[in-house]
């Protein structure tokens, strides 16, 4: 069997006799699966195009084959063998490898994984999932990443790819199960290709962004940016008096911003407001007392409606929440539903605000709100104290004693 004949046991043949490996990550497979059962190393010749699918000719037997050359290495406008790329993930390199090419570059680390005439083998899909299961940041440059986070991509790029080759490859619909081969990996991708899902580790939302072109797809807060790690958070359940403490942060100087006011704001866009309309079945109009009491009863009575209008309005409260941190240094938020719209990734200190059923009921009173109905929206409230960057501050109605909690906090800060 040749290695040309080797790739139509993973790829489907069009009418004209063509097969599809669509991406670098299948390619290196094919010619580890060719490499193993000494098949030969494949040679091609050259393409035509760019980011769109090319016929691409053996030259050793002629056989012809599709690819999207701009997912390729390639030299002098010829498709680069896989064994003529970078060292390869084998016997041949180690982390110290890893170290010696990447620590001195200030390009993403993701794009540097990309870096075929580095490193032979990982496409994006791997990329994505080496990333992941090693916790670090797509952005996060090459200079800026220890020696013990290498020796984990190194393991990890291992693990991944071996596993890979043993379930058949990643591009699932390019496999034929009865040749025993049926890209099983594909069903195991815990990143790639899944933004706007929740991460399996911490139930965030994964996002998606663009790095050199390619999609990446990560979790914010497992693959925490410290770029962005700066501001300083307060949270708290319904009537434990965030405001206060917000407000004396801005008495001493600081850059404040209040959620529910920016959420308020973002109410008021007429898109918005429209959404929320048809998420609830009923009028909405966020300065409008009568509309904004029946919004509230409808998410008391229906969590899954409530959960559907957080799911919406989070991540548009997030992308400006991340715009504000970027510009500022040390912003101060108050933020309600911190742990449940997943946000710690943004602050570096969290304040949580403890207060007793008795207190809370008063403070409640105090502002004249409806208490039962505002205490029923914010039961779901949760808070994680495992965490380092927490500082938790009591509330017991002694404004001195609630102050000099926080003057504490802004001295270690």
């Amino acid at each position: 069997m040749t290695f040309c004949e080797l790739t139509g046991l993973f790829a489907d043949i069009d009418n004209y006799g063509t097969s599809a490996v669509s991406t670098t990550d299948d390619f290196y497979l094919l010619y580890k699966l060719a490499e193993q059962q000494n098949l030969g190393a494949p040679v091609v010749g050259e393409y035509k195009g760019s980011n769109k699918p090319v016929t691409i000719k053996h030259n050793k037997c002629g056989t012809r084959f599709d690819v999207v050359a701009s997912k390729l290495s390639t030299v002098n406008g010829n498709i680069q063998c896989p064994c003529e790329y970078g060292k390869r993930f084998d016997k041949n390199i180690n982390s110290d490898y890893l170290l010696s090419k990447f620590n001195k570059s200030n390009l993403p680390i993701k794009e540097l994984l990309l870096d075929q005439s580095i490193l032979a083998g990982i496409g994006n899909i791997y990329a994505d999932e080496i990333l992941f299961s090693t916790k670090i940041n797509p952005f996060r440059k090459g200079n800026d990443i220890s020696d013990e986070k290498y020796h984990e991509i190194f393991q990890a790029s291992n693990q991944i790819l071996n596993k890979a080759i043993t379930l058949g490859g990643s591009t699932i619909h390019s496999f034929h199960p009865s040749e025993g081969v049926d890209g099983k990996f594909q069903e195991t991708l815990l990143c790639y290709g899944k933004s706007g899902t929740p991460c399996p580790n911490c139930n965030t939302t994964l996002h998606k962004d663009f790095i050199g072109g390619r999609g990446t797809t990560f979790c914010p807060n497992c693959q925490i940016d410290k770029s962005l790690e700066k501001g300083i958070a307060i949270t708290g359940p319904i009537g434990s008096g965030k405001s206060t403490v917000l407000n004396y942060f801005k008495e001493k100087g600081f850059i404040t911003y209040s959620c529910d006011e920016m959420v308020h704001k973002l109410y008021e866009k007429p898109e918005i407001s429209r959404k929320i309309s048809q998420i609830l079945n009923a009028p909405f109009d966020i300065n409008n007392k009568k509309t904004t009491k029946l919004a509230r009863k409808i998410m008391i009575d229906n969590p899954e409606i409530k959960k559907k209008i957080e799911s919406y309005i989070y991540p548009i409260l997030e992308k400006e929440m991340v715009l504000i941190i970027k510009n500022n240094e040390k912003p101060v938020f108050e933020v309600p539903t911190l742990f449940k719209a997943h946000l710690e990734y943004l602050f570096k200190t969290i304040i949580v605000i403890e207060i007793s059923k008795e207190q809370q009921i008063k403070n409640l009173e105090n502002r004249n709100d409806d208490i039962n109905s505002s205490i029923n929206l914010n039961k779901d409230y949760e808070i994680k104290k495992y965490q380092d960057k927490i500082k938790i501050v009591k509330a017991d109605g002694n404004f001195n004693n609630l102050y000099a909690q926080i003057d504490e906090i802004i001295k270690s800060i």
